[in-house]
């Protein structure tokens, strides 16, 4: 994971603002199931963000 860490100081100097930007973890090796139905097609799992960290959200198939 690549970590990238920004300090900005206000103008008065009275306090100091962070700021953090992770990018997320490589993308997970998944096993893709037999398609459920002739013209469903997958979707690849993700890394999302939310409430500070990525959790990952799984592939799956849709339908177009």
């Amino acid at each position: 994971m690549r970590f990238h860490f920004n300090v900005l100081r206000h103008a008065r100097g009275e306090g100091r603002e962070a700021h953090a930007q992770l990018t997320p973890p490589p993308p997970r090796r998944e096993a893709v199931p037999a398609r459920p139905m002739p013209g469903h097609v997958w979707v690849k799992g993700y890394w999302a963000w939310h409430d500070g960290r990525y959790f990952w959200v799984s592939g799956h198939y849709e339908r177009p």
